[in-house]
């Protein structure tokens, strides 16, 4: 063997020093147009309309979804502890993802994304506007 060839170290795919870049691929942008839990079953369902404005219905963690909403947009839950239809959900643009089963792991409203993520994302995805026809 050569010098060269016993100096030679093979990259470390785990290092820690090489800069992680997130994916953006699994992460989607839509627009929320309704929400439907079953009362004591702990599921739930977020309806999105997609960049594409198809809509897709996404299942959730039915109390934790509804709170990361009162949370995130206010006027959300009703006196009696329900969603409200017509709540301060409705019409809001989110990015979110969803795992491999297809639920909701989390979302972050569009006007509260860092402009990192928001940059990030969309030069990877691509910068598409989405209709809010709530307004």
């Amino acid at each position: 063997m050569d010098e060269e060839m016993i100096q030679h170290e093979e990259p470390d795919e785990f290092d820690d020093d090489e800069e992680e870049s997130e994916d953006y691929d699994d992460i989607y942008r839509g627009t929320i147009r309704g929400f439907g839990g079953i009362p004591m079953s702990g599921l739930g369902t977020l309806a999105i309309e997609n960049e594409n404005g198809m809509m897709e219905y996404v299942n959730c963690d039915n109390g934790q979804t509804v709170r990361s909403l009162e949370n995130a947009f206010g006027n959300v839950i009703g006196d009696s502890y329900d969603i409200k239809e017509d709540g301060g959900h409705i019409g809001q643009d989110i990015y979110y993802h969803v795992d491999f089963l297809g639920c909701l792991e989390w979302f972050i409203p569009v006007k509260k994304a860092p402009k990192e993520f928001v940059e990030n994302y969309e030069r990877k995805n691509g910068d598409s506007e989405i209709p809010n026809f709530a307004m």
